[in-house]
């Protein structure tokens, strides 16, 4: 049948990466030395953790493909938690002493020119806004920002609960963390602008140290995992709330403080078995996300055939289902052909193409080259 697109509101979009997870070692093993806290460098070619491996804890770094460690600090501090800035030059870590939590400080990938950020002697797990301007932290069981070049402090969580390991979304509004209430840890998430919370988890397990995904659509956390050597794994939540996926279901070292690659193609994260190193894993099976809704088609004129811009960024790997909710447009479509396609750029710079068969109702692929019946493309 033979219809003519003429224009419509999309109602949502969701993906669905079927897929097998792969791992790989990124620390070699050593005997009575544990690797914690990966951290993935802006570009991905490299990770940043925080090891006992030469006395102390200290901050190192290592190729994401695996290969010679660099040491970054070296003092008579206890040195964690190492997050690296969105610019890569410059590292975010917790420093203090046996007795204390200690301070917030940033140091260059190379080890110089370490500087104190902040001074309140409780401070822990920092993380960076997306635009390296401001560094969240944990300080006496509370949410804080401070701007590392200087400035006020600015208290985001209060109350009796206790908030750690704060992660900033993508897109600079919010801010996922744990939370301990009533002995039980969840995953929550706090708007900036508007300071209201949600909750994302709600179970009697643990769940903490959480991690967005480049696009912001889901985070990634540690959770219980029943059977598992040290009970706890990976899982991934739809970031508006969802049902968790776990995406470590067949390793068997447990898993522990993941962190999203840039790319979204994988999460490092450390073992809390497999002598305590720091490991990778891909593809990965997510669950289902909404990734976008409420998309206006907007035509554009081209030579013999009808174009329309969609605003749409997808992170889902080639031959992942895509599953259109709802009545896939706001009014009744008229398409020219029962199939159309639309143009996919990834985070990596790749293009696919999301194949609609509308004969077959609200369903699609992702396919490397559009099939020759597709007459109309959709581009981003």
């Amino acid at each position: 049948m033979k219809r003519q697109l003429l224009a419509g509101v999309f109602v949502g979009l969701i993906a669905l990466t079927v897929s097998a997870e792969t791992y790989r070692q990124v620390t070699p093993p050593e005997v009575l030395k544990n690797d914690h806290g990966p951290d993935w460098s802006p570009v991905g070619s490299e990770l940043v953790f925080h090891s006992n491996r030469r006395g102390g804890l200290q901050i190192f770094r290592v190729p994401a493909e695996g290969g010679e460690l660099v040491q970054v600090t070296s003092d008579e501090a206890l040195n964690l938690y190492p997050a690296w800035s969105h610019s890569g030059d410059r590292i975010a870590y917790q420093r203090g002493t046996i007795s204390e939590s200690g301070d917030i400080w940033t140091i260059s990938p190379d080890g110089t020119f370490p500087q104190q950020v902040t001074y309140g002697g409780l401070d822990k797990m920092p993380d960076w806004s997306p635009d390296d301007s401001m560094i969240v932290f944990s300080r006496d069981g509370d949410l804080w920002i401070i701007r590392p070049a200087g400035g006020r402090l600015e208290q985001v969580t209060g109350g009796p609960d206790q908030d750690l390991a704060p992660a900033w979304s993508p897109d600079g509004t919010k801010i996922a963390f744990a939370r301990e209430r009533d002995g039980n840890w969840d995953i929550w998430a706090v708007d900036l602008s508007s300071g209201a919370e949600i909750q994302l988890t709600d179970s009697p397990s643990y769940e903490s140290h959480p991690t967005w995904s480049p696009d912001g659509s889901m985070i990634a956390y540690v959770g219980e995992v029943y059977g598992s050597p040290t009970g706890t794994g990976i899982w991934v939540i739809p970031s508006k709330g969802g049902e968790p996926v776990l995406v470590t279901a067949q390793f068997g070292g447990g898993g522990s403080e993941p962190d999203w690659s840039p790319l979204g193609d994988a999460i490092a994260f450390s073992s809390m078995v497999l002598a305590k190193s720091i490991w990778i894993v891909e593809e990965m099976d997510l669950p289902i996300v909404e990734i976008t809704s409420g998309v206006e088609f907007r035509p554009v004129s081209h030579p013999g055939e009808l174009f329309f811009d969609v605003a749409v960024t997808l992170n889902v790997a080639v031959g992942a289902r895509i599953v259109l909710a709802g009545d896939c447009f706001g009014t009744e479509p008229t398409m020219v052909d029962d199939i159309i396609a639309m143009d996919i750029r990834h985070p990596d710079g790749s293009s696919t193409y999301l194949v609609h068969d509308y004969s077959q109702g609200c369903q699609g692929y992702l396919s490397e080259l559009p099939p020759e019946e597709v007459t109309y493309l959709f581009e981003p």
